[in-house]
């Protein structure tokens, strides 16, 4: 029993959570009084600090609401808080005593009794935080009612040391929506009402509005049930009773009432009607709730056209479109309140909303805005049941396939939803960011449905980086891209930034709005005012008018402005008129500065010194910040930050956030932000940043936390400290730090926020005068970076410059060849073939490595033989089993040769041989590399051309299992892999099928735009030759047709149209997505000046497009004019195999054009009619798998030419067979026509 020196335990009135309450006598005189402590003889200190903090709070009370305090006494470490005796219960006893309900008239005198608590607590302006049957003291008989516990609640002067977090599980049922931290509103004293509500609806009924099962099932209960309505649950309490608890309990503090005297005055009249009548009939609720303390009205004010245009925007986003909606308006003028409330109001319409902000001053991690975007969307998914998480998470890795590990590095939560993912293979700068590019579309797609739209909010565009914006253009130019709406907020001098986001985009199909805000007008702050206030004459006209005039009707400054008009007492609630009040002429009289930015400077600046010190120090951490952190870099103790901080929230310049387990806070406005930290002076500056910045590398080394955002805002805040970077060595160690977070940013692909780093990498070296004679390890690679990224993103002459600086600089000749190699991968990403080539020579000169410089048939010849020589003493086994290549030069020289190869490839075929062989060559003697696989890849080609077909097989497959681990590789020895149609088609079919799963994958695999639509295009050419449904072709090419808008290549585009533009032509059918103009295909100027077609290609498809429809449909004249320009064509190139698709249709077009030429043309065609039949019959000996209906078909004709009518059916019936067994689908329906 509980033992309190000098007075009697009488007994024990309740235990609940972690408190006792118990009765007691005191032994001198006889006084009665009840002794509140704690259940633990040893509490915490912040249940001690909160015993205190309640005892305070009650001696201001002085019985008030709450039993009277008379003393605090400590018993070893328990508190014991002595109180005023009040006869009677905790409601939560009496609730549990009833055994019979007591009559409506009880029950309702109950009800105003517990409601006049709240109203005096609140006319304290105190707001209670946590309210249960359990915390008021109640007398049936008398119907008092006290509060018996309130260390939760907050005051004007602060509030209690305990944490909502530590809320025992039993005071769930009673927390408000706000207060489960899942809505995004900081909870106020209406959650009050939202408890209140709760505790009447159980005293009225005896039972809870929500079961209580489990914490989780009663916060979702709180969020998105809806309880039974009294009236339906007990046909005995009338409906406007239960709409008055119902108006409580609403979900947004809004809906509810606005003052517990509202309430009791309902609940009063309720009382009143049935004592006079025995009945309550309905009125009208609300009539006398006025609100005495100032509440920002959830109501919109003016911008109604601009509303309007905002949700047309969803409603075109949801059928499909994709809207690009901007907004500007001065700092203040309140874009991003317009921009939720209008998508609130939104909210009759599905659709997926996600708020993400650009960081101020680009300190945040690269494509930090796309992290938040994921991050909300991946938070939003968790909270789904299981079965619905586990179809997003199928869903997810049908999209990403093997590269979820990409998303994962970025956002580690990704891995609670899908689970881990293997590794993923690195690229090189380049295709990185494309495949990068890829895998977040086909994440942010998976949101983009129809009549749901996915509506993104991009806040504050001034502090964009390059690389999130990159992105943006990317998504919104994707044609997949559907059902998203875009709306990016910004300042009115920074709308340069989304015209250049706009000129940047490609596709008209994008819908673009522009919303400019302007100030609110009389009549919105005359509105604003009657609704607050409650007022319906037009006395508040007067007031409007000076504010306008003080504040230009901009939102930000009127809201602060009127925030300390209420501080001060100069708008005050009157308790005598129970009206809203204003002293006129001294706000009329007041000197205020004329915007917003220099109001808030003075504001700021009459903080108290220690407040000043510690908002001015959080503002150094961002626009959200812990006590944590901001306790070790201020030096002060978390609570006695806290108290600092409950001024600075008191005049709304920061809010308390959720963020786990940490306190944290946020600044109400970024304007705040950057005022509060001209509070620390200027000389102080770089200490505090350089502070900052070694705490969060402190952090990165010991593992805390996310340690790529660490390092950035470490190396961040170190560059800031200007005055620390004085001294040699620090600036030596400042380098090392912009390299390396230089580096992290090139591997998230952000290359404009890497090449930051390394301008400031380099900067910190040559700061120092002759650092590549002192560091030169570390300044030649800061260097080299630098000169990547600056090409990277388009600075080619100052990258050229740094370049031919390398080259000067770099002291080794392996040095000097890597930067050659470099810019070789660079240049080819442009298609700049004569450029590598010139510089591989460069490179390989630097290395002593002999190259082939005659390109001669003789050269070759010679060349080859040698090769062929050495390759006589190995087996393809003894091939695949070469010991690795070690040596670093020959490493680096045999990634010269590759590039050379390609670039030579579309330049000079034999030049493309002679470097095929010299890579397979240095293979045999120096050992194998991964990008041997190219070489053997080229040989195999070469095998090809020479009609070796088994040779070319094997070469190939081993340059296929080769290449295999290495994407980029992979994708170059596929493509080329499928060129080789005769080989593998006769030892292993299905490879076709490979090839065509993999052609899909080939821009994730390789994030290679170039060698994916080659791939297509190749891969889709098969497809035609061996009978696919033209249907699914035209399908895979329009699916594809993003990417080759992106690349923006001329000949992979033409080449595509021409393709698109068979189909069309052979199906009759074309798609509503098809994005292509293919008209003008035909006209002479559609193949001329194609960069990269110096064969003549589109010409050459061009034909193709004239005589393979035109045999089919009997345009036989047209079909001849096209095959004779193609064959001139074909004579020019000699060197590029076979012609036999022109054999082919040359055959079949003079077939059907013989009997109607005079006899000298039919004996002309007849002639060249065996010469095409003797070659293709060479053709089938070689390969039948392709060729042998092509033979039969060309025989069967000549002999119905010639008369010779049955053999002639049977070669249609053999050509018919072959095509069937082979596959040749088409090719059969044209003999079976014939």
């Amino acid at each position: 029993m509980f033992e309190l020196p000098g007075y009697q335990t009488l007994d024990v009135i309740h235990t609940n959570g972690d408190i006792q309450l118990f009765r007691l006598s005191r032994s001198i005189d006889g006084l009665r009084v009840l002794a509140k402590t704690t259940r633990d003889a040893g509490p915490e200190s912040a249940m001690v600090a909160a015993f205190r903090y309640e005892y305070d709070v009650l001696k201001k009370l002085d019985g008030r609401g709450a039993l009277e305090a008379y003393s605090l006494e400590m018993i070893a470490d328990r508190p014991v808080l002595l109180l005023k005796e009040m006869a009677g219960v905790t409601l939560e006893q009496l609730l549990r005593a009833y055994s019979d309900v007591p009559e409506l008239p009880d029950l309702l005198r109950m009800a105003v009794a517990i409601t006049d608590c709240f109203i005096r607590i609140h006319r304290e302006n105190m707001t209670l935080n946590e309210i249960t049957p359990s915390h008021l003291m109640v007398n049936p008989r008398t119907y008092e009612v006290k509060l018996i516990d309130i260390r939760m609640c907050s005051t004007e002067a602060g509030k209690s040391p305990l944490s909502s977090l530590s809320r025992p599980d039993a005071f769930l049922p009673y927390i408000s929506p706000e207060q489960t931290r899942r809505t995004g509103m900081t909870p106020d004293y209406r959650s009050d009402f939202y408890s209140l509500g709760i505790i009447l609806y159980e005293w009225l009924s005896g039972t809870l509005p929500f079961e209580h099962i489990d914490p989780v099932n009663t916060v979702y209960r709180h969020l998105a049930g809806t309880p039974e309505p009294l009236h339906r649950k007990f046909p005995f309490i009338p409906k406007i009773v239960s709409d008055i608890i119902q108006k409580c309990m609403e979900k947004m503090p809004g809906d509810r009432y606005v003052s517990a005297f509202g309430i009791q005055t309902d609940l009063e009249e309720c009382f009143n009607r049935l004592q006079d009548t025995g009945e309550v009939e309905p009125f009208r609720l609300g009539s006398r709730d006025i609100p005495e303390r100032w509440v920002e009205s959830a109501q919109f004010y003016g911008r109604q056209a601009e509303l309007q245009m905002l949700q047309d925007a969803v409603r075109r986003a949801a059928s499909g479109s994709v809207v690009l909606v901007g907004v500007s308006g001065t700092e203040g003028i309140g874009k991003t309140s317009f921009l939720i409330e209008a998508l609130d109001q939104a909210a009759s319409m599905d659709y997926f909303f996600i708020r993400g902000k650009f960081g101020t001053h680009q300190t945040a991690q690269p494509y930090d805005i796309w992290i938040q975007v994921i991050r909300k969307l991946i938070r939003q998914l968790l909270t789904e049941g299981k079965l619905q998480a586990e179809v997003w998470k199928l869903r997810i890795l049908q999209a990403v396939e093997d590269y979820g590990k990409i998303l994962i590095e970025r956002v580690p939560e990704l891995e609670l939803l899908i689970g881990q993912q293997p590794p993923v293979q690195p690229l090189p700068p380049v295709e990185a960011q494309e495949r990068f590019y890829l895998i977040m579309n086909r994440f942010i797609q998976l949101f983009l449905r129809p009549n749901c739209p996915l509506v993104l909010f991009l806040d504050d565009l001034q502090w964009a980086d390059e690389a999130s914006l990159r992105y943006l253009e990317f998504l919104l130019d994707d044609r997949a891209t559907k059902h998203l709406l875009v709306a990016l907020a910004y300042r009115d001098q920074d709308g340069d930034l989304i015209r250049r986001l706009e000129n940047r985009l490609t596709h008209d199909r994008i819908i673009r709005n522009h919303i400019d805000l302007q100030p609110l007008a009389l009549d919105d702050i005359n509105q604003l005012l009657k609704d607050v206030m409650r007022h319906k004459d037009d006395d508040v006209e007067e007031l409007a008018v000076a504010l306008l005039r003080k504040t230009d009707g901009n939102p930000f400054f009127l809201k602060q402005f009127l925030g300390d008009l209420i501080a001060h007492g100069h708008v005050f609630f009157d308790q005598s008129s129970k009206s809203w009040s204003w002293d006129l002429p001294f706000i009329a009289e007041m000197n205020i500065p004329d915007n917003a930015v220099s109001y808030l400077t003075d504001r700021l600046r009459v903080l108290p010194t220690s407040t000043k010190n510690v908002v001015g120090y959080a503002s150094f951490l961002g626009d959200r910040f812990d006590l944590e952190t901001l306790s070790v870099i201020s030096g002060l103790h978390i609570t006695k930050l806290a108290k600092e901080l409950e001024m600075a929230e008191r005049m709304s310049l920061v809010q308390l956030i959720n963020d786990g387990s940490r306190s944290s806070y946020k600044f109400q406005h970024d304007r705040i932000q950057q005022v509060a930290y001209t509070l620390v002076p200027e000389e102080e500056r770089s200490d505090l940043h350089w502070s900052i910045g070694l705490l969060f590398l402190d952090r990165m080394n010991l593992g805390q936390g996310d340690g790529t955002e660490a390092l950035f805002e470490a190396v961040n805040h170190m560059n800031l400290a200007v005055e620390r970077n004085r001294q040699p060595e620090q600036r030596t160690r400042m380098a090392e730090l912009n390299l390396r977070a230089g580096l992290k940013a090139k591997e998230s692909t952000a290359y404009e926020t890497a090449l930051r780093y390394m301008r400031l990498a380099t900067a910190y070296l040559e700061a120092d005068g002759d650092n590549w004679g002192t560091n030169y390890g570390l300044a030649f690679q800061a260097n080299r970076e630098r000169a990547e990224l600056e090409y990277l993103c388009a600075h080619f002459q100052l990258a050229h410059d740094l370049f031919q600086s390398l080259m000067e600089k770099a002291v080794t000749p392996l040095d000097k060849a890597s930067v050659c190699v470099l810019k070789m991968h660079l240049k080819a990403s442009q298609d700049h073939y004569g450029e590598v080539i010139s510089l591989g020579q460069d490179a390989l000169r630097l290395l002593q490595v002999d190259f082939p410089s005659d390109f001669g048939s003789f050269g070759l010849t010679l060349q080859w033989l040698r090769l062929k020589r050495k390759l006589g003493k190995y087996s393809m086994k003894e091939l695949n089993q070469l010991p690795p290549m070690t040596d670093a030069s020959r490493q680096l020289a045999i990634s010269a040769l590759v590039h050379m190869s390609n670039a030579s490839f579309y330049v000079n075929r034999k030049e493309w041989l002679s470097y095929t062989l010299t890579i397979v060559d240095m293979t045999l003697r120096h050992g194998i590399t991964p990008e041997a696989s190219i070489g053997f890849m080229g040989y195999a080609l070469f095998m090809y051309y020479r009609f070796r077909h088994e040779e070319a097989f094997k070469w190939g497959m081993l340059a296929y299992r080769l290449s295999k681990p290495y994407p980029q590789l992979h994708v170059r020895t596929l493509t080329a892999f499928t060129l080789c149609s005769d080989s593998w088609r006769r030892y292993d079919p299905a490879l076709l099928g490979v090839f065509t799963e993999k052609v899909g994958k080939i821009g994730l695999e390789s994030g290679d735009l170039w060698q994916g639509n080659q791939s297509v295009l190749i891969n889709c050419a098969s497809l035609f030759q061996f009978g696919h449904p033209l249907g699914e072709i035209y399908d895979r090419l329009i699916a594809s047709s993003g990417n080759f808008l992106r690349h923006h290549n001329h000949l992979h585009s033409k080449q595509l149209k021409v393709f698109i533009a068979l189909l069309i032509r052979l199906t009759g059918v074309r798609s509503p997505d098809d994005p292509f103009d293919t008209g003008q295909i035909t006209d002479a100027e559609f193949a001329e000046s194609v960069h990269g077609d110096s064969f003549d290609m589109i010409e050459e498809l061009v034909c193709i497009y004239r005589y393979l429809p035109g045999y089919l449909f009997g345009e036989y004249r047209e079909a001849n004019e096209a095959l004779a320009r193609s064959a001139i064509i074909l004579e020019k190139r000699k060197t590029a195999g076979d012609p036999i698709l022109q054999y082919y249709y040359e055959s079949l077009v003079w077939a059907q054009l013989y009997e109607e030429a005079p006899l000298d043309v039919q004996n002309d065609y007849m002639g060249k009619l065996r010469k095409r039949l003797n070659k293709m019959k060479e053709y089938a000996a070689r390969c039948p798998e392709n060729y042998q209906h092509k033979y039969l078909l060309m025989k069967a004709e000549i002999f119905r030419l010639t008369q010779r009518n049955r053999q002639a059916e049977e070669l249609y019936e053999q050509s018919i067979e072959a095509a069937r067994q082979y596959g040749h689908i088409h090719d059969m329906a044209m003999a079976a026509e014939c």
